[in-house]
């Protein structure tokens, strides 16, 4: 994210208390970071909504630690937005790679609506490609804490109900598919 070059950005770190070398790691980039804490936590959805609790921006989005930005997305992202003000989110096309760098799959936007949402295993995003606006994230978060997987899927549908999202085609994230993530574990 440092290489984004994007203006008055704020990086906002919740870790859940790591013992491995992410702290370390954090600590290195601490000059460029807004806030940090690494503490014990109630999952990844208590973490996210801590992070949104320190959030100042009128743009949102999240990374967890295996996903990172394609080149210029957060201008793209903004851009988007400058367009279209009364979206409440914009989502844009994602990838996926293994640990050597190789490409796995893709993921294209689409025309995002409740229905459409409910054909998620169908047609999907990959939530990093999906920003939205301060306003959406008052009105429709926090993220459900008991969810411990689709958490995301949650909030785009609160977010479709009272909003429209908007999309670009660029790539806006890419996700590493290692044998420890998450989503691989299902």
């Amino acid at each position: 994210m440092l290489q984004q070059g994007y203006p008055n950005l704020e990086y906002i770190i919740i870790d859940g208390g790591s013992t491995d070398e992410s702290i370390d790691i954090i600590r290195k980039y601490e000059t460029w970071i807004d806030f940090w804490v690494s503490e014990k936590d109630r999952g990844q959805s208590h973490a996210i909504n801590k992070g949104f609790e320190k959030a100042t921006g009128e743009l949102f989005c999240w990374l967890n630690s295996d996903d990172f930005f394609s080149p210029d997305a957060l201008f793209k992202a903004a851009e988007s937005f400058l367009s279209n003000p009364s979206a409440g989110a914009i989502v844009g096309a994602g990838q996926k790679i293994d640990e050597s760098g190789n490409f796995i799959s893709s993921a294209d936007p689409f025309d995002v609506t409740v229905d459409s949402l409910y054909r998620w295993t169908e047609r999907f995003f990959w939530q990093p490609s999906c920003f939205f606006s301060k306003q959406a994230w008052e009105q429709c978060g926090p993220l459900d804490e008991s969810l411990h997987y689709a958490m995301d899927l949650d909030l785009w549908f609160k977010i479709a109900k009272k909003y429209s999202f908007s999309r670009i085609e660029a790539t806006l994230s890419i996700n590493l598919m290692h044998s420890k993530s998450k989503t691989n574990a299902l």
